[in-house]
C-alpha cells in the first residue's frame, strides 16, 4: 500500500443458510493484510446453524453488529440496505455469506479508490470455487471476459466513465457479476437506491449497478482478488425455470434503455433486441416462451411484433455506416472497453 492513511472499510455479511461455509468467509475478512474495517453480520433467520455461528464472532473487537431476524426479509437487499444503514466506513464492501476472497482484495481495491476519487466502485476478477472450496480448473463460463484487455492494460487496472460503462456494457448485461468482488464509495450510496431491488430475487443487483455506475467513475482490477462460489440449485436456476428472471430483467432494461439518454429509436431497438432473446433462448422452455415474451412487451410498452420490427429496423440501419454516424446511431449490443 502506497497511500498515507487507510480509511474506515465496512464490510457487511449478509446470510442465509450458509453455516457451512461462514466460518471460510469470516476469516477472510479477518485475515486480510488490510486491518482497518468494521464487520457487520446479518443474519435472515436461518434455518440451519449460521445465527450460532454468527455470534461466535460479537467479541471480535471489529465487529460492530451482529443482527438476527426473527423472521426472513425477503430480500437479500433488505440486508444490504439494514447494512449500509449501519456503516460508517468510507468505503463498503458486501462480503457475501458463502462467498471468499484473497487476503489482499482490500488492500488492492482501497489503493485504487484512493487513486482514483472520483470512482464510485471498483471490481476485481473472480476465483470460482465449488463447496468444498476447490478452484474451478476449468469453469463452465467465463464470468470475467477480459479477453484481450491484459494486452492493452498491461499495468491490470482501469478506469471508466461510468455512463459510457453503463449504455456499452451494463445495459446490454450484468458485468459486475458478483457483489462480493466489489468496493463501493459509501457516500455515493443512498439507501433509496436498493428499493426497487427490494421487490426482485433475480436482477436487483444488475439494477443496482446500473444506478450505481451513473453516479461516478467504474474501475477495474484484472486480477482474481475475489472467490466466487458455483454450488446446487441457486437463484438464478430458479429464477429461469419460473420465468421470474426474464421478466426482472425485462425491468431492468426498460429502466436502463430510458436512463441511456438515446433516441427512441434505439431505445426499442434494444428492448426488441431482449424480446428477440426472448424468442429463441434454449434457456426458455416453450410452454412458457409466449407468456414470458407477452409480459416483457408490457413492461416495454409495446407488442412483441412492434418491439421485433423495431429491432430488425435498427440492424438493417447498422449496415449502412455513413447513414449511421450521419443520424448519430450508437451501435446496438456490448462494446469492449
Amino acid at each position: 500500500m502506497n497511500f498515507t492513511h487507510t480509511p474506515l472499510v465496512s464490510v457487511i455479511v449478509p446470510c442465509y443458510n450458509h453455516a457451512r461455509f461462514l466460518h471460510e468467509r469470516i476469516h477472510s475478512i479477518l485475515n486480510q493484510s488490510y486491518y482497518n474495517l468494521e464487520l457487520i453480520l446479518l443474519d435472515d433467520s436461518s434455518s440451519d446453524n449460521s445465527a450460532e455461528i454468527l455470534r461466535e464472532y460479537a467479541s471480535e473487537n471489529r465487529v460492530i453488529a451482529v443482527e438476527i431476524n426473527k423472521t426472513n426479509s425477503g430480500s437479500p437487499f433488505r440486508q444490504w440496505k439494514k447494512g449500509l444503514a449501519l456503516a460508517k466506513g468510507k468505503y463498503v464492501w458486501i462480503a457475501e455469506s458463502d462467498d471468499s476472497s484473497e487476503n489482499n482484495f482490500l488492500s488492492r481495491t482501497v489503493e485504487f479508490m484512493e487513486t482514483h476519487t472520483d470512482a464510485v466502485l471498483v471490481f476485481t476478477g473472480s476465483h470460482l470455487i465449488n463447496s468444498n472450496s476447490d478452484i474451478i480448473a476449468n469453469p463452465p463460463y467465463d464470468y470475467d471476459r477480459w479477453h484481450n484487455s491484459l494486452s492493452y492494460r498491461p499495468e491490470g487496472k482501469a478506469i471508466f466513465d461510468g455512463m459510457e460503462y453503463m449504455r456499452k456494457l451494463l445495459c446490454w448485461d450484468c458485468t459486475i457479476y458478483n457483489a462480493s468482488g466489489v468496493l463501493m464509495r459509501r457516500d455515493a450510496i443512498s439507501l433509496e437506491m436498493l428499493d426497487d431491488s427490494i421487490a426482485m430475487r433475480n436482477s436487483g443487483d444488475w439494477l443496482f449497478w446500473i444506478k450505481m455506475a451513473m453516479k461516478g467513475k467504474v474501475g477495474r482490477i484484472y486480477s482474481r482478488l475475489n472467490k466466487m462460489r458455483l454450488h446446487g440449485i441457486n437463484t438464478t436456476a430458479q429464477g429461469n425455470d419460473s420465468g421470474r428472471r426474464w421478466i426482472e430483467d425485462a425491468k431492468v432494461i426498460n429502466y436502463a434503455s430510458s436512463a441511456t439518454g438515446y433516441s427512441s429509436l434505439w431505445q426499442k431497438a434494444r428492448k426488441g433486441a431482449f424480446i428477440h432473446h426472448l424468442a429463441f433462448s434454449p434457456e426458455i422452455a416453450d410452454d412458457k416462451r409466449r407468456e414470458i415474451v407477452n409480459q416483457a412487451a408490457v413492461i416495454f410498452g409495446t407488442s412483441p411484433e412492434q418491439a421485433l420490427a423495431s429491432y430488425r429496423k435498427y440492424l438493417k440501419l447498422q449496415h449502412y455506416p455513413l447513414l449511421r454516424r450521419l443520424l448519430s446511431l450508437p451501435l446496438l449490443g456490448a462494446e469492449p472497453l
